[in-house]
């Protein structure tokens, strides 16, 4: 006689009581293949993407240094393989927990997260819009977690490298990456830190586009990050300076 329905009913590290340790490993395979499918085809699509641009009329335009970053960003693609979770070990959460729809892309379908994602989601919306948050303002984020941006609907730098800490150091890749904005637009970014960084880790981005870090600067709120709860500080830049 077949057993009523109950639910997909999981322990907190993702295992099915009712299930043996067989039909478990064959379970997390076939969802850890179906990962590597979908970042698969994402690597052809990129590296196919940068395999053309030689062939553009502008890379001959590229100095010495952009010509060295696009072979090793092509040298990256080739041979990295990303995860859908790459700051957080296999079945931190499971499917079942990530249930909470938020709008992280205009016009797209709502996202579905966890409540610890949730929870930063709205917090980081809540802080920034009693601090005056607009749509499409500048925000640089210094604290490596992904989305910040995407949950503000906000403006993050042309270049990729703030989320690329490998090149040198955090606080010199995004440097780098503002001094190829327009400072007059990049002058009004707000700040997304992690806090208790040291304010000179901070200002050797800000001073690029000519402010100081904190003077220039007033706390709009504090949040804690999903999975691994950093602690992260969103800053305003003061008005007429």
């Amino acid at each position: 006689m077949p057993k009523p329905e109950t639910g997909d009913q999981r322990s907190a590290d993702g295992y099915r009581p009712d299930e043996s340790q067989a039909e478990r490993d064959d379970r997390n395979l076939a969802e850890l293949l179906q990962e590597l499918r979908v970042a698969g085809l994402g690597i052809q699509v990129i590296f196919g993407f940068m395999l053309g641009l030689p062939f553009t009329s502008k890379f001959s335009e590229l100095g010495p240094g952009q010509r060295t970053l696009y072979i090793v960003t092509l040298l990256l693609a080739a041979v990295a393989v990303p995860t859908s979770r790459d700051r957080a070990p296999y079945r931190i959460q499971t499917l079942e927990q990530q249930v909470l729809p938020r709008d992280l892309v205009p016009g797209a379908a709502p996202l579905l997260v966890d409540r610890a994602t949730a929870t930063w989601i709205d917090d980081l919306r809540r802080d920034a819009a009693g601090a005056g948050w607009r749509p499409g303002s500048p925000l640089l984020d210094l604290t490596w977690h992904p989305a910040a941006v995407l949950a503000l609907d906000g403006r993050a730098p042309k270049t990729l490298l703030p989320a690329f800490p490998g090149w040198g150091t955090e606080a010199g890749s995004a440097a780098w990456s503002l001094s190829h904005e327009d400072p007059q637009v990049w002058r009004q970014a707000w700040l997304l830190v992690p806090a208790g960084q040291p304010a000179t880790t901070t200002e050797a981005a800000t001073r690029v586009v000519g402010r100081a870090f904190p003077a220039d600067y007033v706390l709009a709120g504090v949040v804690s990050a999903p999975y691994d709860g950093q602690r992260q500080e969103l800053w305003r830049p003061r008005s007429g300076r």
